[in-house]
């Protein structure tokens, strides 16, 4: 269970990143290597996640974004 210090845990969260993980190896066959993820993210997670972009994207590459927990877009998604 994924806990949060002022709102409801996130029961499943965690179980589902591992099984889309394991989705995307299997089906896409896109090695753990290529793989880059984050349980129990913080804020700061963001800076990690840019720089590891930055560091492994090129221009003709794939990318699949998969969030689990809580989440909730704001002005117009742009938050």
């Amino acid at each position: 269970m994924e806990e949060y210090k002022n709102i409801s845990p996130a029961n499943y969260a965690k179980n589902d990143a591992k099984f889309f993980i394991d989705y995307v190896q299997g089906a896409f066959g896109v090695s753990e290597a290529n793989i880059k993820y984050f349980f129990d993210a913080k804020l700061e997670a963001k800076f990690e996640i840019k720089k590891w972009l930055k560091k492994n994207v090129g221009l003709n590459t794939e990318v699949y974004v998969f969030f689990s927990g809580h989440g909730m877009a704001l002005n117009e998604g742009k938050d």
